[in-house]
């Protein structure tokens, strides 16, 4: 966990696969979407943990196909990515640096970053390699 600023804390990021059964009943009830963007090639996209915010509950965010879950570990500060949704296997991640997210497969990929605001909200920001639509959903 790195400090950059006064109340911005860039989080750990680490891949800890959840059980099979939680990563089916979350991948299938996580709908209401509550970001969509078309990103361009190497352009950050940024938005909230939620779609109230804050730091609670799970989070599937999409990158073109590649679906993945996360949730924030309030105990040790870090965000888990915890499960892959539809055919996005979650081999295809890696952690860089202990604070990006790395997706690569298929010619395709992107990096995440998430950092905690003030300790009390959650920004997440996904830059793609290529155009592609982001969408979150809680």
């Amino acid at each position: 966990m790195k400090s950059s600023l006064e109340g911005i804390i860039i989080l750990d990021i680490i891949v800890e696969r959840a059980s099979d059964e939680r990563v089916s009943q979350l991948c299938s009830g996580l709908t209401n979407t509550y970001h969509s963007q078309s990103v361009g090639a190497n352009t950050p996209d940024t938005f909230g943990w939620g779609s109230g915010g804050g730091t609670s509950g799970n989070v599937k965010i999409a990158a073109g196909a590649a679906e993945f879950l996360v949730e924030y570990d309030s105990t040790h500060q870090r965000v888990l990515a915890i499960g892959a949704c539809g055919s996005t296997n979650l081999d295809h991640f890696s952690v860089s640096g202990g604070d990006t997210l790395q997706y690569s497969y298929g010619g395709f990929s992107f990096t995440v970053q998430c950092k905690l605001i003030d300790n009390s909200s959650i920004q997440i920001t996904l830059t793609p390699g290529s155009s592609t639509t982001v969408t979150a959903k809680d």
